[in-house]
């Protein structure tokens, strides 16, 4: 009988252990949740390679005189660029930065963006950020808007602070983005019960934000909850003996 009872502890052990880590935190975005809107910040770098094998933007279009061009004014490129949640390259992917960006500046390094930023990550797969607006690619860090979006960030307001982290000679760069996307409760694209689950709570985003202190209370509540019931258990199976 003992044996079983130790058997039955470890089980139950294992349980609320496969129950908890089922509620993973998403480290690279924080939520503030008001009465009427849900106030998102999002941390992650965008990789945006040109040269290799596989690079992950392209030159489409150019004008005839993009060559003399000492901005490469008039040249267009379609990107597919994975987003991470840290500035190395092998970090966790939580999405990629699909789009066109072209040079539109004569003067100095501007480019024009018009990216979708589609995620992959936690409740965010298969939600989306507009980007629309100049990016002065010199200088650091620069802000662009955020026009709209899909599923949780349908109808969203925003903006991006961009800062690059790293560039080369070959036009590769690693960029970090800081994006702040504001959203109407009742315009999400996500029943705002489900969105907030224990499944959305979020983690620190290198110092930008505040974790929310109602996310980390109910994750708390959950795991008591779990705790209590296997003291339940184990004090209905002792009484039994």
């Amino acid at each position: 009988m003992a044996q079983l009872f130790l058997v039955f502890l470890l089980v139950c052990f294992m349980a609320v252990m496969s129950s908890t880590q089922s509620y993973a935190v998403e480290t690279w975005v924080t939520r503030a949740v008001s009465e009427k809107d849900t106030t998102h910040n999002l941390q992650f770098y965008f990789h945006d390679t040109l040269s290799g094998n596989n690079p992950s933007a392209v030159r489409v279009a150019q004008s005839t005189a993009t060559t003399k061009s000492p901005t490469f004014f008039g040249s267009i490129m379609m990107a597919d660029d994975p987003l991470t949640e840290t500035a190395d390259p092998t970090s966790k992917l939580v999405g990629r930065a699909q789009g066109i960006y072209g040079s539109a500046s004569q003067n100095d390094v501007s480019l024009i963006m018009a990216m979708s930023l589609a995620f992959t990550d936690g409740i965010y797969n298969g939600s989306s950020l507009s980007l629309f607006g100049k990016n002065p690619a010199m200088s650091s860090p620069r802000e662009m808007p955020i026009v709209g979006g899909t599923g949780i960030f349908r109808l969203a307001r925003g903006y991006a602070i961009a800062q690059t982290v790293s560039a080369n000679v070959n036009g590769d760069a690693i960029v970090g983005y800081n994006v702040t996307a504001l959203v109407d409760n009742k315009s999400s694209g996500v029943n705002q019960n489900v969105e907030d689950s224990p499944s959305s709570v979020t983690g620190n985003s290198n110092g930008n934000t505040k974790t929310s202190d109602a996310n980390f209370s109910d994750t708390v509540c959950l795991f008591l909850n779990h705790i209590s019931m296997v003291v339940l258990s184990v004090f209905m199976v002792w009484s039994s003996f």
